[in-house]
């Protein structure tokens, strides 16, 4: 397959990402329970100077849940742009497709250690498509 499909599967796939941690992660409520409940009253109950401004473990919690949402829109558009470009200019492009192929594979660790494997997978799938990307394009010639 060629390069360009590679990352049109991964940009499809990270926009999916975004779209499920949005909703399961950051708009959806408790659904695990009294004790979910309480741990996070708890986490929103007890406050503390941050830089100067009164903050929470849950304001935390949800701020960078809402960071990880942007991050993953903007990688999936990026993807889907880098695509285009990969077309006139994939020599220039292979090293951030490495960069990102990498990004994703560190958050698919960090899924595994902290999280659960839905996101696991899905970042490994991710990891894969750009690794193939990367693979499938233009390769820099060997100098004679």
């Amino acid at each position: 397959m060629k390069p360009v499909i590679f990352l049109r599967i991964a940009s499809v796939l990270t926009l999916i990402h975004c779209v499920a941690h949005t909703i399961r992660g950051v708009l959806s409520g408790p659904n695990r329970g009294t004790e979910e409940i309480a741990v996070i009253e708890f986490m929103k109950s007890h406050s503390f100077n941050f830089g100067g401004v009164p903050r929470n473990y849950w304001g935390f919690h949800l701020g960078y849940g809402w960071f990880l949402t942007v991050i993953l829109l903007v990688h999936g558009i990026l993807f889907w742009y880098l695509a285009r470009l990969l077309k006139t200019n994939s020599l220039a492009i292979r090293p951030v497709l490495a960069l990102f192929c990498f990004n994703f594979l560190f958050m698919a660790i960090a899924a595994w250690k902290f999280f659960s494997l839905r996101p696991l997978i899905i970042e490994l799938l991710i990891a894969a498509c750009l690794a193939a990307a990367f693979a499938t394009a233009a390769a820099p010639q060997a100098q004679l």
